[in-house]
């Protein structure tokens, strides 16, 4: 029989799962644990039976317009003997596009300050209509689980955690509940392991510490010192690849900092744009190496992780990413890019400096969001969504040629290769005029084709995944 899943605003669910069960007879008249009911993209699913009278519809998953998902929902009707079948969900209230800023009382922004939600109702909404109890997310669940899933239409999970970008910025969907589940919405942390601060903000009204226009909220949080550097926003390298970054920290009375370390790192995903985080801490080691937040690289806590290997080229110039501040509290971090991509220096106890975007070969600096986007894999590091200047972008192609003797990032090839979700792990190899050194395809001396191979293995029942690129060595 044939049912049709709609809200009860008439908009109707896709990608719904249907399990149901007849109350009269709970223990022998239900479909099957092993079922795949799902319903189509006009709300439909076909049931192998259903009994007339009472029934107790369980539902899962399915996504509104506005992107609001429903994480379950128990639903009972009686059925009739002919005619279609409507499967009424009670609906959310609508989400908004929430934001968040986070600056000094100079307006300096705080990159990666962590918003801790505290307030459920933000990211979980509860309706019900009397025979139907529905809960909704403000968006789907990420494929890491840090928008977790409700097991059923009654349950509380802990609300997610969020981080600010380069800008100090963050905006998420959100629910604009007229009640709070806890004393306050949010907790603003700024924590690199040396310096912690926190801020206690509500989304409704202004206090001491936070404003709010519509959705969008300041966090201003006490004064903390600073990397400055006078570069502009993009740069291109020297001729010999390199690119240097002048830097001065100074205090609140305005007087240097001296001898404190000064570490060049790259920036990417959230670190960058701002998303879904895990855990309080505002800087993580390894993130940028594909590891993820809420992980360590063992290092004592208060230390940086410097430009990773992928993006630094140890050929043509001799990078120093780490240095210390002189009696005048400046220092110069010398780095060399290999690609395009966000950098900034930081230190201990001390905001770090703007992003930078270094162009290399006059390419845009893209990002790649970690955490951010449902459905996509992350089993490795070239998953995800790229964006450029902020807005969606197509998966970036890989090169198409190399001047002899040159070299390219592998990752380079792994972003233009599309990872089966399950499969197994990846590596590149390549053959002809190049040959795979460490992270890099190395050309050869010769003019010639190279061909650089991306084999994803295969894992269970997930068949792996292949492709060949070709690269001319010129």
């Amino acid at each position: 029989k044939a049912i049709t899943v709609k809200t009860s605003t008439g908009a109707t669910l896709a990608s719904t799962d249907v399990r149901w069960t007849a109350p009269d007879a709970p223990d022998s008249l239900s479909s099957s644990k092993t079922a795949k009911d799902v319903t189509s993209s006009d709300g439909v699913v076909r049931l192998a039976t259903l009994p007339t009278g009472p029934v107790s519809f369980t539902l899962r998953g399915g996504t509104l317009s506005d992107g609001t998902y429903l994480q379950a929902a128990v639903v009972t009707q009686v059925i009739p003997e002919s005619g279609t079948v409507e499967v009424i969900v009670p609906v959310s209230s609508g989400v908004v596009d929430r934001t968040v800023t986070v600056q000094l009382t100079d307006k300096t922004p705080v990159p990666n300050a962590v918003v801790v939600l505290r307030n459920n109702y933000l990211t979980y909404n509860y309706a019900n209509n009397g025979s139907a109890n529905s809960s909704w997310s403000a968006t789907a669940p990420d494929t890491k689980g840090f928008m977790q899933q409700t097991s059923c239409a009654y349950c509380f999970v802990a609300p997610p955690t969020y981080i600010t970008g380069a800008n100090g910025s963050v905006t998420w969907k959100s629910f604009a509940p007229a009640s709070r589940s806890s004393q306050y919405d949010a907790e603003v942390v700024y924590d690199d392991g040396s310096l912690n601060q926190k801020v206690r903000v509500n989304f409704v009204g202004t206090s001491t510490d936070a404003t709010t226009t519509g959705n969008s909220t300041t966090v201003t949080m006490p004064f903390m010192a600073n990397v400055q550097t006078a570069l502009p926003d993009e740069v291109a390298p020297k001729s010999d690849g390199s690119v240097e970054i002048p830097v001065t920290m100074k205090d609140g009375d305005n007087l240097p900092i001296s001898d404190l370390p000064a570490k060049a790192e790259e920036v990417c995903g959230e670190m960058q744009k701002g998303g879904l985080w895990s855990g309080s801490s505002s800087v993580q080691e390894g993130f940028c190496e594909g590891r993820g937040p809420g992980t360590s690289t063992g290092g004592i806590p208060g230390t940086t992780s410097p430009v990773s290997k992928s993006g630094v080229s140890s050929f043509a110039c001799a990078a120093s990413s780490s240095t210390k501040t002189d009696s005048k509290g400046t220092a110069t971090v010398k780095i060399c890019p290999s690609k395009s991509g966000y950098f900034r220096v930081r230190s201990s106890g001390v905001l770090p400096s703007k992003s930078i975007c270094v162009k290399v070969n006059n390419q845009p600096c893209t990002v790649t969001l970690q955490n951010s986007i449902a459905g996509q894999s992350s089993s490795t590091t070239s998953g995800g969504t790229s964006l450029t200047g902020g807005t969606a972008a197509a998966a970036p192609s890989a090169p198409k040629s190399v001047k002899a003797k040159g070299k390219l990032a592998t990752s380079q090839f792994l972003k233009a290769f599309t990872p089966k979700a399950g499969a197994g792990s990846i590596k590149v190899t390549a053959s002809g005029a190049c040959k795979v050194v460490g992270k890099s395809v190395v050309a050869g001396t010769k003019k010639g084709v190279c061909r650089v191979t991306v084999t994803q293995a295969a894992k269970g029942k997930v068949k792996g995944a292949k492709k060949v690129f070709t690269v001319k060595v010129s």
